[in-house]
């Protein structure tokens, strides 16, 4: 995450202290999502603990909640492809005092915008999905008293996860999941920006 120059600014940060690197951390996810033909929803939420700084601090996600309708565009065979609109809350807190720390203090972040999300079956028992989802984002800071703060971003989550097929418990298919997860946020200008990476190995529950 690279700091606001405003917000450095303001409070006296260094240059050495306007990024931070995570290193290990759990996470926990569930998702949703029904189809009424063509037209469907999905709901998901999220918590993701142990990113750790610059000072010893932790950041964690204690919750990320998503929700929005979609309308099936393509159903040919082995290809769907599918449009929509989606809203996401965001709460992160921080264990270290964070009243002079921009990087320790809690924020909170709503978003609304689009979602484009394709599946592709390969071959049985392997499937690869996609998701693209750029919103516009309010942030506020919950423990920071500043002057001026640049609340307004954009941001893009990339989502794209391979499935293959393990065995079945009744008609629902257990899968082994891998692949990328990112969010790119960012202001128009750059000036300030945060950037996720990870990388997902887990299991699936499709019914």
């Amino acid at each position: 995450e690279r700091v606001p120059t405003s917000i450095k600014d303001e409070l006296r940060m260094p240059d050495d202290k306007q990024t931070f690197a995570g290193n290990s951390a759990l996470s926990v996810q569930a998702e949703y999502q029904q189809w009424f033909d063509k037209f469907g929803f999905h709901i998901g939420v999220s918590s993701l603990g142990g990113l750790g700084t610059y000072e010893d601090s932790e950041v964690t996600d204690l919750i990320m909640a998503t929700a929005g309708a979609d309308y099936k565009l393509v159903s040919m065979g082995p290809f769907e492809m599918a449009a929509g609109l989606e809203g996401f809350f965001r709460y992160t807190e921080s264990s270290n005092d964070p009243r002079t720390n921009y990087f320790q203090a809690a924020k909170t972040y709503i978003g609304a915008g689009a979602r484009l999300q394709t599946a592709y079956r390969i071959w049985d028992p392997l499937t690869f999905e996609l998701s693209i989802a750029p919103h516009y984002v309010l942030q506020d800071l919950a423990n920071i008293q500043l002057s001026s703060v640049p609340l307004n971003r954009f941001d893009v989550w990339i989502n794209a996860l391979f499935h293959w097929d393990l065995f079945k418990i009744g008609a629902s298919d257990v899968s082994l999941d891998f692949g990328y997860q990112g969010m790119l946020l960012f202001t128009l200008g750059s000036e300030a920006s945060q950037v996720h990476h990870a990388l997902l190995v887990g299991a699936g529950y499709h019914f």
